[in-house]
């Protein structure tokens, strides 16, 4: 499975970008780009998600 990593400065509070973060199968709503997602796995330390996306 690809892993990507980046890094980028908003001006969102910390909390407001975890509460984002977390509604993964939100994510079609509002990323056009995203064409699926769903959680696979929870557990107290997060979730192991998948993600569809167009190049």
């Amino acid at each position: 499975m690809q892993r990507v990593v980046k890094s980028v400065f908003v001006q969102h509070s910390a909390q407001r970008m975890v509460e984002l973060v977390e509604r993964v199968e939100s994510y079609p709503k509002f990323l056009p780009w995203c064409a699926g997602a769903r959680v696979l796995e929870a557990h107290d330390g997060g979730k192991t998600a998948r993600g569809s996306f167009a190049e």
